[in-house]
């Protein structure tokens, strides 16, 4: 056994076997961690279900979500790689970015568990917190190889598809040369870059096995690790299901299947009329009701007033449909920002109320978890605190 640190600057667990640190499943790393929890006398039993050793099951569920989903798209006839490394790029996996809220609460509370230790406190939720602290890292790199598989693939296509230009473009140079030693050096460099083509397409079957099969393990282990996790712990993994409930008109029970995302626009409004940066996103959670979210950063002292007309002209967008507007302030990349409802006057303003616990979690459960999957693409950011 060796030493792994955890998220925190003094407590260290050993968990992974140092000669076999880079193919150690991610499932006996979860067996070790909860062995020396059990020795320090201490029973997973215990771990409350809504504590902290149940939102590491939801980092496990959100990122076995998405690497499902990519491995779905890698493993069609044709695959495609292009919607796998879109999901890598803008859903939530194993590395801390700040974007995921899972992630940042779990560590938070790892903290907050190693001081209760450290003043000779703590419950059985703290501890294996502490066990499995040192987890979340191994899984961001338990997943680099198989991302790195993927955007190889994404690589070498994106250059197979740039190279018959480039040689037809040195092909139509080679009669215009005012020189035989540079026609020599065109056709040198024309039969380099024939080689090159012929060589990305000997091997792109093979890297794209590569690639599904790099895939396909990670997720297989994902998956034992949730079972190990699950049957330990008698804790479900599963991502909070969304829960519309009833129409008021209707009565009818609302589906378990997350509403559908029915439009996002990034930047929201477009071009430049309101100087608002926004992101816009509308959920159907009903057949005559929408939930839209407004997410910027702007702070400035007139935003609502500016905001108002455009938000009562999207609304003359759905004339049929009751529509909830809410409203996220994202302080930073790395904030975890806040919410709340935009309510219309009479008078043309608007009202802001920043919502509460049991508000901000009755949202969750309406939205589910596609209320943080909207990145904007290249800045790291998702609009979504937790």
């Amino acid at each position: 056994m060796v030493n792994v640190p955890s998220v925190t600057d003094d407590a260290w667990y050993g968990v992974v076997d140092p000669e076999s640190e880079d193919k150690m499943p991610i499932a006996t790393a979860l067996d070790s961690a909860i062995a020396m929890a059990r020795l320090r006398g201490y029973d997973p039993a215990e771990a409350s279900a809504t504590g902290n050793v149940a939102r590491f099951g939801r980092i496990l569920a959100a990122g076995e979500r998405t690497w499902r989903q990519v491995a779905e798209a890698v493993a069609d006839d044709p695959p495609d790689f292009e919607r796998a490394g879109e999901l890598l790029s803008t859903r939530l996996s194993f590395e801390q970015t700040g974007r995921n809220m899972y992630i940042t609460a779990f560590e938070q509370e790892a903290r907050i568990a190693t001081d209760a230790r450290a003043l000779g406190h703590g419950t059985a939720d703290d501890a294996f917190t502490l066990a499995l602290a040192p987890l979340r890292p191994l899984l961001a790199k338990a997943q680099e190889g198989p991302r790195s598989a993927v955007h190889d693939v994404l690589s070498d296509a994106s250059e197979l598809a740039r190279l018959p230009q480039r040689i037809a473009a040195i092909t139509a140079r080679v009669p215009r040369a005012r020189t035989s030693w540079g026609r020599q050096r065109l056709a040198r460099r024309m039969t380099q870059l024939q080689a090159r083509q012929a060589e990305l397409d000997r091997g792109r079957t093979e890297r794209i096995a590569q690639a599904r099969q790099q895939v396909a393990a990670f997720v297989a282990d994902l998956d034992h690790t949730i079972a190990l996790f699950q049957n330990t712990f008698g804790i479900d993994c599963a991502l909070p299901s969304p829960d519309t409930g009833t129409t008021a008109d209707s009565g009818d029970t609302a589906s378990s299947a997350p509403p559908p995302l029915l439009r996002t626009e990034d930047p929201w409004p477009p071009g430049t009329e309101a100087r608002l940066d926004l992101q816009l996103r509308v959920w159907r959670v009903a057949p005559d009701r929408v939930v839209a979210m407004f997410a910027g950063d702007d702070m400035s002292d007139d935003r609502l007033d500016r905001l108002a007309p455009l938000i009562r002209g999207f609304m003359d967008e759905y004339p049929d449909d009751t529509i909830d507007l809410f409203y996220e302030e994202v302080l930073n990349p790395l904030s975890l920002g806040y919410y709340a409802t935009l309510t219309p006057t009479d008078d043309g303003r608007l009202i802001q109320t920043e919502l509460d616990g049991p508000a901000l979690a009755a949202l969750r459960e309406t939205l589910g978890p596609s209320l943080d999957e909207a990145a904007r693409p290249g800045d790291g950011r998702l609009y979504g605190g937790p």
